[in-house]
């Protein structure tokens, strides 16, 4: 069976978007864009149009980042709308696992970016690909993602099942894509040593964003991530403003800034961050 192909959507694919879900696959890719710190090479895979890799290069002036996509017309919406970032940005036309396995031992990075793309793999092929990755993050590191999920619990699990499935039909016609179900990221994302940060849902849980970690290699205060600490606090989701269930924040630590808590609620935002939010969500 040949591999899916994204080439057929490419272009009517953010108007497909928001005719869908509106503006919350938007909404869910910028939640952890405010409290990021600052990054020198990302590693973004399956960014589609480059919407959200655009908005990360404007506020990250001083980012670069590689952008890998086996959709060719894809990768060239993203590098139309990230022309201005010029040098900084390098793309890659390849198969993630494939692309990933051919790059060079350094650089590392030390943010890897997966908006809407881990769920077009199964649990099997994830533990496959997220140890590749990890292979290229620099201790401490970053993973941020945005994904589709089902609730546990509750009223919206079964409208959640409807709209999970119509959309991998949908997706499956389209596109070719094979997966019929929604992988295990979580369970992937931990075998392979990251701890989750922050977790935001959205939609009443049919959206989730995420912010996990690489623990750094030595720290003299001891790894906050690690789940042999009793002074940890638990991560809990933060869910969206529109449920009116807010959660009290707990302090969570970034890499590269020892001891400076970044709590959960609203950080304070440079201008340009404010700015952009609020564009976005017009």
């Amino acid at each position: 069976m040949p591999p899916p192909s994204f080439d057929r959507i490419a272009r009517p694919y953010r108007l497909l978007e928001h005719l869908t879900l509106g503006r919350a696959l938007t909404r869910t890719r910028l939640t952890h864009l405010p409290a990021l710190p600052t990054c020198r090479r990302a590693l973004v895979l399956g960014d589609g149009d480059g919407r959200f890799l655009a908005d990360l290069l404007r506020i990250h002036p001083s980012l670069a980042a590689l952008a890998i996509d086996s959709s060719r017309t894809m990768l060239h919406l993203l590098r139309r709308r990230c022309a201005f970032a010029g040098p900084r940005l390098t793309t890659r036309h390849s198969d993630a696992l494939y692309a990933l396995a051919h790059l060079p031992a350094t650089p590392t990075f030390d943010l890897a970016v997966t908006h809407f793309f881990l769920d077009c793999f199964t649990t099997a092929e994830l533990h496959r690909l997220i140890p590749a990755v990890r292979s290229r993050l620099a201790p401490g590191a970053l993973w941020l993602l945005s994904d589709f999920r089902i609730p546990p619990a509750g009223p919206l699990r079964l409208p959640a099942r409807l709209v999970v499935r119509l959309l991998y039909a949908a997706f499956r016609l389209l596109t070719g894509l094979r997966p019929t179900r929604l992988p295990d990221h979580v369970s992937a994302l931990s075998a392979a040593g990251l701890r989750p940060l922050h977790l935001r849902h959205r939609l009443g849980g049919l959206l989730t964003a995420e912010l996990w970690r690489l623990p750094p290699a030595s720290n003299s205060h001891g790894d906050p991530m690690d789940p042999n600490r009793t002074d940890r606090a638990p991560i809990e989701p933060v869910y969206d403003i529109d449920m009116l269930t807010p959660i009290p924040p707990a302090p969570i630590v970034i890499p590269g800034e020892t001891e400076r808590e970044i709590r959960r609620e609203a950080p304070p935002q440079q201008p340009a961050v404010q700015e952009l939010l609020e564009q976005r969500s017009s």
